[in-house]
């Protein structure tokens, strides 16, 4: 489980498109301990945020399947702009292919739908652990 001090510290970008899903990751991160948390609800909006200010955040946590960009592009896009940012994809389905798209991309961890506040902060401890 991730030390709650420390993801007290992290500023983290949660790109959702579904407002639920939004909600209920929201309200585990909070649980797991995290207190700036900013929610987008689409990849283009975390984009336009993240051109500008990629320093701000020390951790994206995206859906995959999004319209307009998704979790894949937004990946791509945020490893041009800050290619050290630890992002972390949300999936519904774990194939194969997108497994490895995102490995390809950068990507620091991915947790499969649906997911409990302890699994969370077990993948987002693996993240910043660099596991």
């Amino acid at each position: 489980m991730i030390d709650p001090n420390l993801l007290a510290k992290k500023r983290i970008m949660l790109v959702e498109d579904d407002p639920f899903s939004a909600q209920l990751s929201q309200l585990m991160l909070r649980q797991i301990g995290a207190r700036s948390i900013t929610v987008t609800n689409d990849g283009k909006e975390a984009l336009q945020i993240l051109t500008v200010a990629a320093a701000n955040f020390d951790l994206v946590i995206s859906d995959l399947n999004m319209p307009q960009i998704g979790g894949l592009e937004l990946l791509e896009q945020v490893r041009r702009i800050r290619p050290d940012l630890p992002f972390l994809l949300i999936t519904g389905t774990a194939s194969k292919e997108t497994v490895v798209a995102a490995q390809g991309q950068g990507v620091n961890g991915y947790i499969v739908k649906p997911f409990s506040a302890d699994q969370l902060g077990k993948k987002i401890a693996a993240v910043f652990a660099g596991r």
